[in-house]
This record gives C-alpha cells, structure tokens and sequence, in this order.
C-alpha cells in the first residue's frame, strides 16, 4: 500500500508539472487535424484508414516527444527540484521510471485521441 501511494504521487508531480503543456496538446490536435483533413480531404478520399494513420499518428508523438519528453531533466534543473527527486525514498531511480512511464501513457493517450478525432474529421470531410 505504502509504495502504490508513492508511485501515485511520483505520477501525481509529474501531471502537476507538465498539465498545461498537456492540455493545450489535447486542444491543438483536433485543430490541426481539423486544418489537415480540410485542407488534404481530396487527396485522402481514396485511401484506407491504415494509409491515413501513417500520415497522422506521428504527429502527437513527435508532439509529446517535444514538448513533454524533453523538458523531464532539464525542468526539474530549472524548477530546482533534482535535489528533493535524490531525497525521496527509491531516489532518483523511482523518478526517473515514473518520468518514463509517464511520457509513454501520455503519447499512447493522445495517439488515442488523434484516432478519434481523425476519425471524427473524416467522417465530417468526406
């Protein structure tokens, strides 16, 4: 019970510090899918919903790779939190696995989302 609390609140800081970058994600990708699909519909007309995923899906994750996975380190230098990662129980290890584990649910989260709303705008584009 005692180690699900900590690795609740390592996933809990690191909602905390990356919410905003996180919200305007999941504002910005319907806008740019929407401006996608209307400005390609044609070209996508004909093809499969395979094709178009292999166009579309690596936008949220270079999105997230960008914007989230590359502030994990250096924001805790600039916010000057390394020093209380050390300190805490599992030190920097613990972390650094909940840093990781956080980036993936968090690209797998909005490959989702950009499923559903590609699949949104091409019902609508169509």
């Amino acid at each position: 019970m005692n180690a699900l609390r900590l690795w609740g609140r390592t996933f809990w800081k690191e909602w905390r510090d990356h919410r905003g970058m996180l919200i305007a994600l999941a504002i910005t990708i319907p806008v740019l899918t929407a401006i996608a699909c209307w400005a390609f519909g044609d070209v996508l007309a004909g093809q499969t919903m395979n094709t178009i995923a292999l166009v579309f899906v690596p936008v949220p994750i270079g999105l997230v790779f960008f914007a989230i996975a590359a502030d994990l380190v250096s924001g805790e230098h600039r916010h000057k939190t390394m020093g209380f990662l050390r300190r805490l129980p599992g030190g920097l290890v613990r972390s650094f696995v909940a840093k990781w584990c956080f980036v993936f649910l968090t690209t797998l989260g909005l490959v989702l989302w950009q499923g559903l709303v590609l699949a949104f705008f091409l019902g609508v584009f169509q």
